[in-house]
């Protein structure tokens, strides 16, 4: 084969090769689980999406065929992931209460102790009280009390 020959055989293998190149493509939109949206090429399994064609380069508009879902559906799924942020901001709050009220039940347990067995206590200034057996009953009750309510 002569170079010429091979030139032609180039071209006509392009010319077979660029259409499919340039032919409509697809693109799939949705909602990730943080309420962003997302692009790709394969649609996602387990949510709705939005079908995309784009046509041809050749100057053509790009259009949206919603095949699986409508504007109303991604509006739904937009209210959905706002809903599921919210919860999520509600989980985090039980848990920092939760975690409170741990410190608070292991302050009432170390209560209960002192009182129990010592008859000086600390005040939160500092100073040293030594606690008569009324006061140091009246004290143990309320932090038995507290025990109750904050431990599980």
């Amino acid at each position: 084969m002569n170079l010429k020959s091979i030139f032609c055989f180039n071209i006509l293998i392009i010319s077979l090769v660029a259409p499919s190149a340039w032919a409509n493509s697809v693109s799939y939109k949705w909602l990730d689980d943080n309420g962003n949206i997302a692009y790709s090429q394969t649609p996602p399994r387990d949510r709705e999406y939005e079908t995309i064609r784009t046509k041809s380069a050749s100057g053509n508009t790009t259009t949206k065929s919603s095949s699986t879902s409508s504007s109303s559906v991604v509006k739904a799924l937009e209210e959905s992931a706002s809903a599921r942020k919210e919860k999520e901001g509600e989980a985090k709050k039980e848990a920092e209460f939760a975690e409170k009220r741990a410190v608070e039940c292991e302050k009432a347990k170390k209560n209960v102790e002192t009182y129990t067995i010592y008859r000086r206590v600390r005040n939160p200034d500092g100073s040293v009280e030594r606690l008569d057996d009324k006061d140091r009953a009246r004290l143990l009750e309320e932090a038995k009390q507290n025990v109750a309510d904050l431990c599980d």
